[in-house]
């Protein structure tokens, strides 16, 4: 195993790589990673020094302070001294004895069955030993490093250690640096005026050579006499190149472009981890090579998982699993297991229910909270983390025609099912409120058709944030909700404040100042958008990343600015001073088109860039629906016969959604404007649909309007076949009754359609059943669901 402590001769520090990059070398198809982050709250600034076989790893934190085991079973458990000194871990054997090293003192222990004991109680105290480098540990014990008396080799014996001094034995400079599990030293010493690499083994010693330059470190040996370290050439580099010693041969592993790299594990399959600089950037990623040139080890690794994996703290076992410290996306650099998934899967099956949702289901030997990636055809891969049992469930709501499912990277893990075409029609639902016949108002709805608003609640007129599922409406609590994610979070205001809702508990986010504000949006990453007072008066628009928050720049003599909705890509489109604003990511805010009047807004924005709202005309004209381009280009919709309107959100496949005129609910198709109200049946039993606020990318859209000459919201679903159980048509006295088993909430609302002309609404109960009686329908006919084109049923009534 390798030196775990190092020196001054190489040292790398974190650095951010640009993006995820996804090779399609089919060579690379075997080595993505599962990433488990390790939890070491409230330390900060730590990495691991090495792992073992059993999946266990040693670590550091805050500068050498503080030293930890950590074990999936027990977390991390803390390392101290008998008289609390700052301790730092060094190598791991697979018996979970750990070497230790006060940074201080530069003094050595070894911990062992949940025991400290300091080096210079292992060996007899007539030989006058002290320790002040421990570099390296094997399964058996044997230990190398440096003292007072020169470098030594440790073996385990009785009632002490015995131990070799490899000073006197070669007498020159000699550093051993590793040991592997067949008892071979490796290091380097001097010969010459020039530092070579060495194995020693069985008392004989081999001469490895150099590069070419003046030094060499040597830092990891396996069982095949394979060597790894870093080594300078001919040309004198500053710190020197990754070398690789097999059959004699060292080999110059090269680099990412800049003038330095190193290789610090090699595992007995020849599997070598190390880092490298990159041309004109600091921060030198880790890196790895097998069978092939260097190759960066985040490419490996889940996409929106991380933003860089750092070459200080590594650590590689015979399982092919790596100890890194990795810059977590959004956060900060984090103690992480790595775990090759293609041994660690178990069972990969893709099915689809209900004619339209496909769910993923993995069975793996991964520990809980091990987060891959998976991917729907070509569109962007999404996170997945496996629970206690190392299972993961994924769905993809509202699909049609054919598709490929995958686990990223591994073209052994892919299936290709079929979904039903896409719905000729949709159904629609009242949204219930919290209290019979009060208000509601329905803003945003996610793919699983959860919507997010808010709702009169029993007595007056006091509004509580509201959601609503299958089952019914969620009150969350005085406040306003205005958007929902994939993962059920919620974001509105409560008391002025911005606020947010998960798991159950109402969270008010990080303001500056404590100054008031509101969340208006957010995506599935996890990031926030809204707005804060700074001034008075003066908002800000702000943006919330792990609930710490940061506001955005404003427009060049803006005052007041509101971010309104955010994307997967953390692009932001709102307002400044009423004119429409995009935040492209981490870049100034770009001021889009209008058309010169007030009240000109960017509502909402998808993951392609496209931006919808409105613009106000000059000389008080009523808004316009528009739409923008990243660049700000602008274009107005059509109104149908209408002078005014607005389009207020956008999907992925396009669709914007708004309205024209006061009292009719529009949907957009490739700017083409649809009445939404032709999409339900008359009077089932909606009076018209007047807004529609939201759409999601499954194509649930969500709005308001009136019922029996009462306001309430509304969520249309695509009718997928999938949702229907069964359709009966019976005759019963000259009518027929028609019955519907479902998987549709209650009170969403169904057209039944005789091809005699006769027709009715059937509206779901709790069970999901509906019927109705279709007067007078005699003979022989045809009975269909409106909605749903082909599903039908025949009857013959005398």
């Amino acid at each position: 195993m390798r030196n775990r402590f190092g020196g001054s001769f190489m040292t790398f520090g974190v650095g951010l790589a640009a993006g995820i990059v996804t090779p399609n070398l089919r060579v690379l198809a075997e080595q993505r990673y599962a990433v488990k982050p390790i939890d070491m709250a409230p330390h900060d600034d730590c990495y691991p020094s090495d792992l073992n076989d059993l999946g266990h790893i040693a670590i550091t934190c805050e500068h050498r302070e503080y030293s930890f085991f950590w074990t999936p079973e027990d977390g991390a458990v803390e390392l101290v001294s008998d008289d609390s000194q700052p301790l730092a871990t060094g190598d791991l054997n697979n018996h979970d004895m750990i070497l230790l090293r006060n940074p201080n003192a530069r003094t050595c222990f070894i911990w062992t069955n949940g025991q400290l004991q300091r080096f210079e109680d292992l060996v007899d105290p007539k030989k006058g030993w002290s320790f002040t480098t421990a570099e390296a540990l094997n399964d058996a014990g044997q230990i190398v490093g440096r003292g007072n008396r020169g470098a030594f080799v440790m073996t385990p014996g009785e009632p002490y250690y015995e131990i070799v001094n490899l000073t006197e034995l070669f007498g020159t400079y000699v550093n051993p640096t590793a040991t592997n599990e067949l008892g071979a030293v490796a290091g380097n010493l001097r010969v010459d005026d020039r530092h070579v690499a060495f194995i020693w083994h069985q008392d004989e010693f081999h001469n490895l050579g150099n590069l070419g330059g003046n030094q060499i470190a040597v830092y990891d040996i396996n069982e095949n006499f394979e060597v790894v370290g870093q080594a300078q050439t001919e040309k004198l580099e500053v710190l020197g190149r990754a070398f690789l010693w097999r059959d004699g041969v060292m080999q110059d592993l090269g680099t990412l472009g800049g003038g330095n790299s190193v290789a610090s594990d090699i595992n007995n399959d020849g599997f070598i981890l190390g880092g490298s600089d990159r041309p004109l950037l600091s921060g030198p990623p880790a890196c790895y090579w097998k069978d092939g040139p260097i190759r960066r080890l985040i490419d490996r690794l889940p996409c929106g998982v991380a933003d860089a994996v750092s070459s200080s703290g590594l650590g590689l076992n015979e399982k092919g699993q790596i100890a890194a410290t990795v810059v977590l996306a959004g956060n900060y650099p984090t103690p992480c297991l790595l775990t090759p998934l293609p041994p660690a899967i178990r069972d990969f099956q893709v099915t689809v229910f209900r004619g339209s949702t496909i769910e993923l289901t993995i069975e793996t030997d991964l520990i809980e909270g091990s987060r891959f990636s998976v991917v729907l055809d070509d569109h962007p891969c999404e996170p997945v983390t496996a629970d206690a049992q190392g299972r993961v469930r994924h769905r993809w709501f509202n699909q049609t025609g054919v598709h490929t499912v995958c686990i990223e990277g591994l073209d052994r893990f892919c299936a290709m099912v079929e979904c039903a075409p896409r719905p000729a029609g949709y159904v629609i639902r009242e949204l219930p409120a919290l209290h019979p016949d009060k208000r509601t108002n329905a803003v945003a709805v996610n793919d699983r058709g959860q919507v997010a608003g808010d709702s009169e609640a029993y007595e007056g007129y006091t509004r509580h944030a509201a959601w609503w599922t299958d089952r019914g409406c969620v009150d969350l609590g005085d406040g306003y909700a205005y958007d929902i994610n994939g993962s059920e979070w919620i974001v509105g205001e409560t008391d002025s404040r911005a606020t947010l809702w998960r798991d159950g508990e109402a969270l008010t986010l990080n303001a500056l100042n404590n100054y008031d504000g509101a969340a208006n949006s957010l995506n599935d990453a996890g990031q926030i958008v809204g707005m804060l007072r700074t001034t008075d008066p003066g908002t800000s628009a702000a943006l919330w990343i792990d609930l710490d928050v940061a506001l955005l720049p404003h427009l060049d003599g803006t005052v007041d600015c509101e971010a309104l909705e955010v994307n997967e890509h953390g692009e932001i489109v709102g307002q400044c001073d009423d004119r429409p604003v995009y935040w492209p990511t981490d870049q100034p805010p770009v001021a889009l088109e209008s058309l010169g009047g007030d009240h000109n807004l960017a509502k909402a924005v998808n993951d392609d860039g496209i931006i919808v709202g409105y613009v106000g005309p000059t000389g008080n004209r009523p808004q316009l629906p528009a739409i923008w381009t990243r660049e700000g280009a602008l274009t107005i919709l059509p109104t149908l016969d209408e002078s005014t309107g607005r389009a207020l959100d956008v999907n992925q496949e396009g669709l914007v959604v708004g309205h024209v005129g006061y009292r009719r609910a529009t949907l957009w198709r490739d700017g083409v404007p649809q009445d939404m109200n032709e999409l339900i049946h008359p009077g089932c039993p909606w009076d018209y649909l007047e807004t529609a606020r939201g759409v999601s990318d499954g194509g649930h859209i969500v709005g308001g309007g009136y019922i029996h000459g009462r306001t309430a919201s509304f969520l249309l679903t695509p009718a997928y076949p999938g949702n229907i159980k069964a359709l009966s048509a019976r005759c019963k006295r000259g009518d027929v009754v028609v019955r519907v088993k479902t998987w549709l909430p209650e009170r969403t609302v169904v057209t039944a359609a005789a091809d005699t002309g006769q027709s009715d609404c059937l509206t779901v109960d709790a069970g999901g059943r509906a019927k109705t009686r279709l007067l007078g329908a005699a003979g022989a006919t045809r009975v269909c669901l409106r909605e749903y084109e082909d599903l039908c049923e025949p009857v013959n009534c005398p």
